[in-house]
C-alpha cells in the first residue's frame, strides 16, 4: 500500500469566499468565491452545504489530482463576524466543513494572519 502524502493548506473565509495557499507556497494565494451565498447576516457560513461544496471543488483545484494519494491537513482561519470569539456552534461548522470537503487534519484559528512556521506548528498540535 502506498503512503499518502500530505498537503498542507491556509484556508481563509470571507463573505462568500474561500483564500486558499499551500504552507509550501508561502505568499501564493488563490481565491475562489462561491457563485451561490453561503455567508447569511449572522453566520460567515450559514448555508453550509454551499459552502462544502464550494470548498470542495476549491481544495481539488489547488491539491490536483496525481496517481499517488494526498491527504489534506487545512488551518482554517474565519477572518470575519468573528467578534467576541466563536461559539462551540461555529467551531464545529468550521471542521466539519473541512472534513466534508476532505481534510484529514483540521486546526481553527482565530486571530492574526499566521506565518508558515506558526501554521505548521498549529498543525502538529492536531
Amino acid at each position: 500500500m502506498r503512503k499518502a502524502l500530505t498537503v498542507e493548506l491556509y484556508v481563509k473565509v470571507a463573505t462568500d469566499t474561500f483564500r486558499i495557499s499551500l504552507l509550501s507556497e508561502p505568499g501564493r494565494e488563490q481565491s475562489f468565491r462561491s457563485t451561490e451565498v453561503f455567508t447569511t447576516r449572522r453566520l460567515l457560513v450559514g448555508e453550509f452545504s454551499i459552502a462544502e461544496n464550494c470548498l470542495k471543488k476549491a481544495i481539488a483545484s489547488v491539491v490536483g489530482k496525481s496517481l499517488i494519494p494526498k491527504s489534506v491537513a487545512v488551518v482554517i482561519h474565519p477572518e470575519e463576524m468573528v467578534d467576541g470569539g466563536l461559539s462551540q456552534v461555529e467551531e464545529r461548522i468550521y471542521r466539519e466543513l473541512c472534513y466534508g470537503a476532505g481534510a484529514r487534519k483540521v486546526a481553527l484559528w482565530v486571530g492574526k494572519d499566521l506565518s508558515p512556521s506558526e501554521l505548521r506548528k498549529l498543525l502538529d498540535k492536531v
